[in-house]
């Protein structure tokens, strides 16, 4: 399970290093946003080495750019019309309603991926979360759906491609929603940063979930826009992987304990965050700061592997 972090997302290309080196080939990636693009990578049979390649020669201007209308910007009816407090009309006087826009990115990951298509290797199952934007409805698009016991109407068999990596990786307000199948979807951060439910549904019996920010709080305040829209991306990832890993942890006892818990069973979970190290902004796409955090992820990755009993 990759979670999201935006530029913070070369961590986990480090942590799929060290995996890789601990020879460990994991059969079910599930990931949101950067995480979504981590995902997709190896499914499509990418090492960990092309990955890093990916993350260390991607600058700020291969994944965005202003938006270019700027006669769009002022929304002068908003701002100077009817009644209501200023501060509602400064803000209805902003006609954008999302800030870059994001074809850079689209053509770095059709440059990656060798087309617009995700082909998933054989025997390996990606599952890619959004959020639909008009419904609020999260999505968990598949190449194979889990097992029938395990289904919900969340999860839609699709044949993976660019548009629902875009879809998973559009953080509402800065980046532009992406279509798929004509309608519109943010970035599944929103509600499931950490996707460890879909991945869940295919009954595993062990789990690496991988984030980009430490739960060890708290940080300290932002001093710019910039900071406080990566902080808020922080909080949202480490309040999602603390709500998931708790529904796991709180199956897991019940079954261990001998429980009924309907078709869940207790699964080996291992996370890897990183504790103690700062990332940097998560909108920093510098290639010589990924190349840190790559490297800050194989490090992590082999010492919390390195003290798995599974792997004893």
């Amino acid at each position: 399970m990759l979670a999201g972090g935006g530029a913070k997302g070369a961590f986990e290309a480090g942590v799929v290093a060290a995996v890789e080196e601990a020879g460990l080939r994991p059969t079910v990636l599930s990931g949101t946003s950067a995480g979504a693009l981590n995902a997709a990578g190896i499914a499509s049979g990418m090492d960990a080495a092309r990955l890093a390649e990916l993350w260390t020669g991607t600058a700020a201007r291969d994944v965005h750019r202003l938006r270019r209308d700027v006669w769009r910007l002022l929304r002068l009816r908003g701002l100077f019309g009817g009644g209501g407090r200023l501060a509602g009309r400064l803000l209805d006087g902003i006609g954008w309603t999302w800030a870059l826009e994001t074809t850079p990115l689209r053509r770095t990951l059709e440059r990656a991926l060798g087309g617009v298509a995700v082909d998933v290797v054989d025997g390996l199952t990606l599952a890619v979360s959004a959020v639909e934007v008009a419904s609020g409805e999260l999505v968990r698009f598949v190449n194979r759906l889990p097992p029938e016991r395990r289904r919900s109407p969340r999860f839609r068999e699709v044949a993976p491609t660019v548009d629902h990596l875009m879809a998973s990786a559009a953080i509402p307000i800065l980046f532009r929603p992406a279509p798929v199948a004509g309608r519109d979807f943010w970035d599944g951060g929103l509600v499931a940063n950490t996707p460890l439910a879909p991945a869940l549904a295919y009954e595993p019996d062990a789990a690496i979930v991988v984030t980009t920010t430490t739960r060890q709080r708290p940080s300290p305040p932002p001093q710019s826009l910039g900071q406080a829209v990566s902080l808020l991306i922080d909080n949202v990832l480490a309040y999602s992987l603390a709500a998931d890993l708790a529904r796991a942890e709180a199956v897991n006892v019940a079954c261990l304990a001998g429980a009924e818990v309907g078709v869940k069973r207790a699964v080996d979970l291992l996370v890897i965050e990183p504790t103690g190290l700062d990332l940097g902004h998560s909108l920093d796409f510098d290639p010589a700061l990924a190349a840190a955090r790559v490297a800050q992820g194989v490090a992590a990755g082999r010492r919390a592997l390195a003290g798995w009993e599974r792997l004893r």
